[in-house]
């Protein structure tokens, strides 16, 4: 007798008897009888529809897979051009229209905060009051660094020391 012939003996005889098994999963207990039992490929008719679903299924995954790969580089070229737009635009700010305050009262810094401004020194040369600027183009946002930096001025936790 084949394996395949004393496995439908054994679903027979399974399904013929008041047999129980429990679901791993659950732990609830069932009779074998009602339970959808096959050998190996030789599906029932239910078990064919779960398996060609299965089977689209896995396909459609590939598919996604293989269409983010590819999305990949694409999406990694653009985020380090605009990263670099950013850094450019870091350095042009002061100097570009709109700007609102004097370019010449500002001190770069670009790490962790990109200016220092001290208003009023070019035209007064004294400074009437200080700001930390930060420059952020298109949907970037401030770092956990610089969001402690402003928590940290908003606090007026700012000392000011001579070595």
């Amino acid at each position: 007798m084949s394996a395949k012939e004393k496995a439908k003996l054994l679903i027979k005889t399974l399904k013929s008897k008041d047999f129980h098994a429990e679901c791993s999963n659950c732990g609830d207990s069932f009779l074998l009888k009602k339970a959808d039992l096959f050998y190996n490929d030789d599906f029932t008719f239910k078990a064919l529809k779960i398996y060609e679903d299965r089977l689209i299924e896995i396909k459609k995954i590939r598919s996604d897979l293989k269409n983010l790969k590819e999305e990949i580089p694409i999406h990694s070229q653009r985020t380090t051009k605009a990263t670099n737009l950013g850094l450019i635009l870091e350095r042009l700010a002061p100097t570009l229209e709109g700007f609102n305050l004097d370019h010449a009262d500002c001190r770069s810094l670009f790490d962790p905060i990109d200016y220092i401004v001290f208003n009023g020194l070019n035209k007064n040369s004294y400074v009437d009051s200080l700001v930390f600027m930060e420059v952020k183009s298109g949907e970037a946002r401030l770092t956990d660094r610089q969001k402690t930096i402003r928590r940290l001025v908003d606090d007026g936790k700012v000392e000011f020391q001579i070595y």
